[in-house]
């Protein structure tokens, strides 16, 4: 083979290879999500218990809700219209993960304490890339027959007998955070979440594996 058509064939193969890496598919960043939201989560005397309670995501493009229009904690008192919802998108400008979970009329009587409430709601949302951000909204909150003010701070406590109320409870990592609006300790005998909602988002690898190319030909 002469000079002139070793570079011809040579120009040729670098072109199939060109064109090859031009109709493979993007490298992409696949997106790992973590949302949940559950009205009433935790245990009593024991037994665990989630009421309105969704579920985690599955993927990327999943949305779950959950309702109940009244629920009782065994025989400590209740809630009524609880809901909770989660959900993901991957829509510009930026992809993300919000979750939702409210309860209203609040009544609970656990080891000598009583805890009411008007309204309760928890928000967490979270962006790829940005920062995670979480609320509770409480309404006519009281303890033990007295109005609590609500700071709307993260972590407000309130004591109890033999335990706490922690009020707007947030736990935030660089990817996600889950926001409690009430959680009620009483050692021994109650740990409950009340409205309690989690988002959380981040990059989980390549979703297209890199190609691999069939070799130069040779000459």
């Amino acid at each position: 083979m002469n000079h002139g058509t070793y570079g011809l064939a040579r120009l040729a193969a670098l072109a199939m290879t060109a064109a090859l890496l031009a109709a493979w598919p993007a490298v992409t960043m696949a997106q790992t999500v973590d949302g949940a939201a559950t009205a009433i989560r935790g245990s009593v005397l024991g037994m665990g218990m989630a009421l309105a309670d969704t579920g985690p995501l599955a993927d990327a493009q999943d949305l779950r809700e959950a309702s109940e229009l009244s629920a009782s904690v065994l025989s400590f008192g209740g809630a009524d219209v609880l809901h909770a919802a989660t959900g993901s998108s991957t829509d510009a400008p930026q992809a993300s993960v919000s979750s939702e979970a409210s309860l209203a009329d609040l009544d609970l009587s656990v080891a000598g304490n009583w805890v009411s409430a008007a309204f309760v709601m928890a928000r967490a949302i979270a962006t790829d890339g940005g920062t995670p951000l979480g609320r509770s909204e409480i309404d006519a909150l009281s303890v033990n027959g007295m109005a609590v003010y609500v700071s709307g701070a993260p972590n407000q406590v309130v004591p109890l007998f033999g335990g706490r109320l922690v009020l707007n409870e947030q736990t935030t990592s660089p990817t996600g955070t889950t926001v409690n609006a009430l959680h009620l300790v009483v050692d021994g005998i109650a740990d409950l979440a009340i409205a309690s909602a989690k988002a959380g988002i981040g990059s989980g690898g390549s979703s297209v594996p890199p190609p691999i190319l069939p070799p130069l030909p040779r000459f």
